[in-house]
């Protein structure tokens, strides 16, 4: 029965990031447009959007101008709804920006990185530039739904782990956890060579909400 359950909503997980990140790259659209190109059941559809819309991640905007018969109503992002911390820890420097739904840059901050200091020290002025920059932004923490961070090195994606990070001369640092004690929400990190986290952050929206 468990198992069962965990399934379903997995699946509703699935189907709402779906959703969501269709309508982010090519609306606005209609929940007749989103139901063809996702091949999802009417019904479906509605009750996706009924939830992204109750979230404030989408809302309704005008009347679809083409086809015949009844116009569908056209669905939109929300990019306010939620923000992203992205933040590149590189040897030289650290940089931290918030973005919106829609990528947009909302505050950009840059502070030299010293490479030499304890690991302690590195991480507790990370966290330092992270609160700053979300500070400058003004907006509402509660408001920060993900953020991701790209790092040197050798990383385990899914568990947050630095394994190797030869210029800071750390092995095994679990960042994603110590992150997301400090900030209450989903740590994304990559290597920063790949440049992925920002985009993992912005596309877990759905799943989190």
């Amino acid at each position: 029965m468990h198992s069962k359950t965990g399934s379903l909503k997995l699946v509703q997980e699935i189907n709402r990031s779906v959703v969501l990140n269709l309508i982010k790259d090519r609306g606005p659209l209609s929940r007749a447009d989103i139901s063809k190109i996702t091949k999802l059941t009417r019904s479906t559809i509605s009750s996706i959007v009924s939830y992204l819309i109750k979230k404030n991640l989408v809302k309704e905007t005008g009347l679809s101008s083409s086809g015949v018969g009844r116009k569908g109503i056209l669905l939109k992002l929300n990019p306010k709804a939620y923000y992203v911390v992205g933040v590149d820890l590189g040897t030289l420097n650290t940089i931290a920006v918030v973005v919106d739904l829609e990528g947009k840059i909302m505050e950009r901050i840059e502070h030299p990185t010293n490479a030499k200091q304890s690991k302690n020290e590195v991480i507790q002025r990370l966290k330092a530039v992270i609160h700053e920059v979300i500070t400058a932004s003004n907006i509402n923490i509660q408001k920060i739904a993900g953020i991701g961070l790209a790092v040197p090195g050798l990383v385990n994606s899914k568990k947050g782990i630095m394994l190797i990070t030869p210029n800071f001369g750390w092995r095994d640092t679990p960042i994603g956890e110590i992150l997301k004690k400090e900030f209450h929400t989903p740590i994304f990190i990559d290597n920063n060579n790949n440049a992925m986290a920002l985009g993992e952050a912005e596309f877990g929206i759905a799943r989190r909400v």
